[in-house]
């Protein structure tokens, strides 16, 4: 995500597990450190505060389904956009202009920049003014503070016999038992087990595990 979250998604699982409960008054508070969100914060400077973004021209240079380059033209003057998704391999992106500057290196660059997996690049002429401090690259990923699994509960016990015949509390107790196979079971999945209190929608739910 954009404040360097990594979701994973377990068979049978809930969508907790992509979507994990942040701290917001913590992610404000360690907002200026992120490194993710400050690439954002410059992203978003760079556009609102430019001509050639908001009014330029728009010409698409390379596309393929790992890489990307545009350019946005204004009073004959360009600014280069390359992206690279690639899982591997660095691409070479070509252009026909000379001294641009990488707003993210502070790195000059003549028609042409190599660029690594996973990597992007804004190309700016080297002449522009504009207060923005090039970015750090090479850059740790954010601790981000993210919801704590829950403690184990040996009441997740799915007592044998048939869902219809299930009290709530069985058939809540069955549905996390079912979770608990697939991976921990965080606060937020046991508070959504926990607050469903409708005996149809329970054997639905435990029913959809396969």
């Amino acid at each position: 995500s954009e404040l360097g979250i990594e979701g994973h998604k377990h068979k049978n699982g809930s969508d907790d597990e992509i979507r994990p409960s942040i701290s917001i008054k913590e992610t404000i508070k360690d907002s200026r450190n992120n490194p993710y969100l400050e690439i954002i914060r410059t992203l978003t400077k760079l556009r609102l505060n430019n001509t050639i973004l908001n009014l330029g021209e728009y010409k698409q240079l390379e596309l393929t389904t790992t890489r990307y380059s545009y350019s946005r033209s204004y009073d004959n003057i360009d600014i280069i956009i390359c992206l690279n998704n690639d899982d591997n391999n660095a691409h070479t992106f070509h252009f026909n202009m000379e001294n641009y500057t990488d707003i993210f290196t502070g790195k000059s660059y003549s028609h042409e920049i190599n660029i690594n997996p996973h990597d992007c690049a804004a190309l700016i002429p080297a002449d522009t003014k504009m207060d923005i401090k090039p970015l750090k690259k090479e850059i740790e990923k954010p601790v981000i503070k993210k919801e704590e699994a829950a403690k184990p509960d040996s009441s997740f016990i799915e007592v044998n016999k048939p869902y219809e015949q299930m009290d709530i509390k069985e058939l809540q107790d069955a549905i996390l038992a079912k979770m608990a196979k697939n991976g921990p079971v965080t606060d937020q999945m046991l508070k959504s087990v926990r607050e469903n209190i409708y005996h149809d929608s329970l054997i639905n739910w435990v029913k959809s595990f396969r």
